[in-house]
């Protein structure tokens, strides 16, 4: 068949395109596959479009299509719990959290996954949860500035200020 028909190509075209800050044509490419790519990437690709056209409810649209065809996607399910986080309803938000908690499980290396649920917990004064999700970060992903500042805000914050001092410090 025609390479430049490939699912693949116009996936690895569309990334590119969306690195290059072009959403219109990464959508162009992406958008007829969205609802039928059983692995959920042309959906997700749509959603990452979107995000950078600022059209959150399309976006939340795109990554909840690209979750739903391929459960196992993880950046799909974070990119939704993020946007659902930034709701105003604690249940769309609780939900949020819920996506991202998916995405950890699927994917547990990806310390940005432990940071944005430890944070959102955290500012909605959920210290100890914040707190068992950041320690689990700590020991299952990379080593991060970010995820230790946060880790060391809720030992602080759950513990006192001395417990927390290795943390930020280091």
């Amino acid at each position: 068949g025609d390479p430049a028909a490939s699912p693949t190509l116009k996936a690895l075209l569309a990334r590119a395109y969306l690195g290059s800050d072009d959403a219109a044509r990464a959508m162009d490419l992406m958008k007829p596959y969205a609802a039928s790519d059983s692995s959920g990437e042309s959906a997700y690709l749509v959603g990452l479009a979107y995000v950078l056209l600022k059209n959150d409810a399309q976006a939340v649209a795109a990554f909840r299509t690209a979750a739903q065809l391929n459960p196992q996607h993880a950046a799909a399910h974070f990119h939704l719990g993020t946007l659902l986080l930034m709701s105003s309803d604690p249940a769309v938000q609780e939900a949020g959290a819920g996506e991202i908690q998916k995405a950890i499980d699927l994917a547990p290396k990806e310390g940005s996954y432990y940071v944005a649920l430890g944070r959102w917990m955290l500012e909605n004064n959920r210290v100890k949860p914040a707190l068992d999700i950041l320690e689990q970060g700590n020991k299952s992903s990379e080593p991060s500035a970010q995820l230790d500042l946060l880790l060391g805000i809720a030992q602080a914050a759950a513990r006192g200020p001395a417990d927390a001092q290795p943390e930020i410090e280091t």
